[in-house]
């Protein structure tokens, strides 16, 4: 799948002379949503009528008469407000003579704070699991089990539910009064209490890992970097294993191709200059509109040929950039190998090529059984057209790449890596350009190679040689 998102990203975050990430991957920022019992203290302690009662008698007036008239209200429902107020000691009143005298409480009741009386109350806010900052407006969160396929979920620091003596009363406020319910303007809250409930829940973000052992990881949320985040999680035991097993496993694929391709021993990463300037008109034609579309494609096009000016190892952001140039290119023949886990076969991605095999591109496709339904159910493709030839993938072994116009190919492995976080999918390779023996690489790593499996033998505790299965 063509991931614009992740490659808008990389464009917007890769400063001049950065050299193209490690990866890029779809993370979940951990929330909680926090229940906690506050301390509060009202507003309003009177009733409309008994406010007034006690300014009025504040004023000067001093009988439930004078009092009944001023406030045109019926003199029954007075005398039952005085009744309640003189029994609460906010003033006194005589029953016979109707004489009313305001007391201290009286007017403290009507002064600039007013009289509080305190109320305890079960409250919600939103706590970031990171920075335990508290959330003035709440983002789209989904639980852990609603997230999508190959998101990795960060970790919180600490490793917990955050505790009262974490949360801020301030920003406790803020929230409250930021959320649609009215209690804020009925109580205001005086101080926080113990924590009902905490519940996880995600904010879906992107993290570019760069390369080197002291960069740290640039953690987007909403599109926009979050440089306390990235502090926080730079130097995290999960976030370093992960970088830890991307830089294994890139090493292991560039030892597998050089092995095979001796060519390659030489290569190095792709420029910085090329790779920058080709993100970035990717990203621009991404988000042109269809009057534009034709000169950002253009302009794409002609910043993608300097990628493939000289053979390079390739990262998982530019074989998606590559692999749009590709798709954009293509004059004569495509040759793609997707397996499952190098999610090739989104919709935008079988259109692009069943319009390539209307221009006349012949396409020649390798999937997996279950990959040709998904296929069939996008796109009805004649299965007799000479131009458009679908193939079973028999083999599982990640290799996968494509290759056009009998001169350009890009071969790599795409693994599935297994974190604390969860699981996604990366891809590590190599760019080849110029050269028309690359496709018997590309045939040979994707078509032809097994899994190799090590059993271990059942006396002396000693393993067996390493046996290759039958690829079919």
């Amino acid at each position: 799948m063509i991931q614009h998102r992740l490659l808008t990203i990389v464009a917007a975050h890769l400063d001049e002379g950065d050299a193209a990430p490690l990866a890029t991957l779809e993370v979940a920022v951990p929330h909680y949503a926090v229940r906690a019992m506050a301390i509060c203290v009202e507003r309003r302690a009177l009733s409309v009528l008994g406010e007034y009662i006690l300014r009025a008698t504040a004023s000067g007036f001093r009988d439930h008469l004078e009092i009944s008239g001023f406030l045109g209200v019926p003199l029954a429902e007075v005398c039952v407000e005085l009744e309640e107020l003189s029994n609460s000691f906010y003033l006194t009143h005589h029953c016979v003579t109707g004489n009313v005298n305001l007391l201290e409480k009286g007017r403290v009741a009507i002064s600039k704070d007013g009289l509080r009386d305190t109320v305890l109350k079960e409250l919600p806010c939103l706590v970031e699991g990171v920075t335990r900052r508290i959330v003035r407006t709440p983002p789209v969160l989904v639980p852990r089990k609603r997230l999508s396929a190959g998101t990795l979920a960060l970790p919180p620091i600490p490793a917990r539910p955050p505790r009262v003596d974490e949360l801020s009363l301030p920003g406790f406020k803020e929230a409250v009064a930021a959320s649609y319910d009215a209690t804020h303007r009925m109580l205001e809250v005086s101080r926080l209490g113990r924590i009902v409930r905490a519940t996880s829940l995600f904010q879906s973000g992107h993290m570019m890992l760069r390369r080197g052992t002291h960069s740290p990881p640039t953690i987007c949320v909403a599109g926009a970097a979050d440089s306390e985040l990235s502090h926080h999680l730079g130097a995290h035991p999960a976030l370093q294993l992960l970088k830890k097993k991307l830089e294994t496993q890139e090493k292991q694929t560039r030892y597998q191709i050089t092995a095979a391709w001796p060519k390659m021993r030489r290569q190095t990463e792709v420029d910085p200059a090329a790779f920058r300037a080709a993100i970035s008109q990717f990203a621009a034609w991404s988000r042109t509109t269809n009057i534009k579309a034709d000169d950002a494609s253009r302009e794409f096009v002609q910043s993608g040929q300097s990628l493939m000016a000289k053979s390079h190892w390739a990262g998982g952001d530019e074989f998606q950039m590559l692999f749009r140039y590709a798709l954009q290119t293509v004059t004569r023949r495509m040759l793609l190998v997707a397996p499952s886990q190098s999610h090739l076969l989104s919709p935008e991605v079988i259109e692009a090529l069943h319009k390539a095999s209307a221009r006349g591109v012949r396409v020649e496709l390798y999937i997996n059984l279950e990959d040709n339904q998904i296929f069939h159910k996008y796109l009805k493709i004649d299965k007799t057209s000479p131009s458009f030839v679908i193939n079973p993938l028999h083999s599982k072994s990640g290799w996968c790449g494509f290759h056009w116009d009998n001169t350009f190919a890009v071969v790599g492995c795409s693994k599935t890596i297994t974190c604390s976080m969860g699981r996604t999918d990366v891809f590590f390779g190599a760019a080849i350009t110029g050269d028309t023996e690359s496709e018997v690489l590309l045939r040979d790593l994707s078509l032809s190679a097994a899994p190799v499996t090590m059993k271990r033998a059942a006396a002396r505790g000693h393993e067996n040689p390493i046996q290759r299965p039958d690829p079919a």
